[in-house]
């Protein structure tokens, strides 16, 4: 199959073995969406897109923006999902041009069954950390303005990340000498804690890695409040 794609979309399926292996997931269970899983579906397509509007990643913005993307763009989302051989220079440009396919065409399914919200879907939702390892120093510093430059304040205008990264890092250095290692088991902590909490409230598939916390549209928003519930506690 992995051929037969390459014959296909040429150049596009170069360098993507992980986009092209992570498309072809879905979760076992699949329940309807709901309207906040229909929401996160929509954020989950722009993130996956990553084209820039107005100078800044789709990705690098606030959900309800990504939402309004998508909801502007509806008409050609499904028309990718319904001739991805015809759009390939479209969709074959996005960040994570397979993975957006694939997200392309449950949204077009939804659309097509009539009431997105009642459509069944298995399709992973995934809440991805904005450098973990800040957020985790920011944190543990008690920095309001480190936080701020990786996203943990409920600021509705998204911070770029990354370039913040070098400044913050300098200053960290300078207060301690943590080694990575503390880092990494903040992370592993969390994400065990997300996963029991969540638990506690039904949700039983997972999309776990490192910082990156994923299950299906259904349960996207409680994985969403307790992921984030969690980190600031």
């Amino acid at each position: 199959m992995a051929q037969k794609i390459t014959q296909i979309f040429g150049d596009y399926a170069k360098g993507r073995k992980d986009d092209f292996l992570k498309s072809m997931l879905l979760c076992s269970e699949a329940l309807p969406v709901g309207e906040r899983g229909w929401y996160w579906l929509k954020s989950t397509c722009a993130t996956l897109a990553g084209f820039k509007v107005n100078g800044k990643g789709l990705d690098k913005i606030h959900p309800d923006e990504r939402v309004k993307w998508v909801d502007g763009n509806i008409q050609f989302i499904c028309e990718i999902a319904n001739n991805p051989e015809e759009y390939v220079e479209n969709w074959g440009n996005a960040d994570k041009p397979f993975q957006f396919l694939a997200c392309c065409r449950e949204i077009a399914k939804a659309v097509e069954f009539g009431n997105p919200h009642e459509y069944v879907c298995g399709f992973p939702i995934q809440f991805d950390g904005s450098c973990s390892g800040i957020q985790h120093y920011s944190a543990m510093f008690l920095d309001e303005n480190g936080g701020k430059m990786v996203n943990l304040s409920d600021d509705k205008e998204m911070a770029d990340v990354y370039r913040a990264v070098a400044e913050i890092l300098d200053s960290r250095k300078q207060k301690s000498g943590i080694a990575p290692n503390l880092i990494h088991s903040q992370d592993a902590t969390h994400l065990r804690m997300a996963i029991l909490a969540c638990a506690k409230r039904g949700v039983r598939h997972f999309v776990m890695i490192h910082d990156s916390f994923g299950t299906i549209p259904a349960h996207a928003q409680i994985m969403y409040e307790e992921s984030s519930v969690l980190f600031v506690i």
